[in-house]
């Protein structure tokens, strides 16, 4: 969806300023961006989906987080609040 978001830019010849067009800052500037139909719509149809799947995402990891907080072979979070994968955390595939 992001790489649709800065498509539709690109054919509107939109360069922008910052790197991040999804941050705080960069949603004020799509926010005051005036496009043409039907690329307006565009960008704000992928703006709201991404909205939606960003609050189910979060909402699964704090599910996931809480499930599996007494699991002693599942690693937990990192530092950074993000879910970190291992290989000890999943059992080992069979091998034929």
């Amino acid at each position: 969806m992001k790489a649709s978001i800065h498509a539709v830019l690109g054919k509107c010849g939109v360069i922008p300023p910052i790197a991040d067009i999804f941050g705080p800052v960069g949603s004020k500037m799509l926010d005051a961006l005036v496009l043409p139909e039907p690329y307006r719509s565009r960008v704000a149809s992928q703006r709201r989906i991404m909205a939606v799947l960003s609050v189910e995402i979060a909402a699964l990891e704090v599910e996931t987080a809480r499930r599996l907080k007494d699991n002693l072979r599942f690693p937990g979070e990192s530092r950074h609040g993000v879910m970190r994968s291992s290989c000890r955390a999943w059992p080992r595939l069979a091998r034929s």
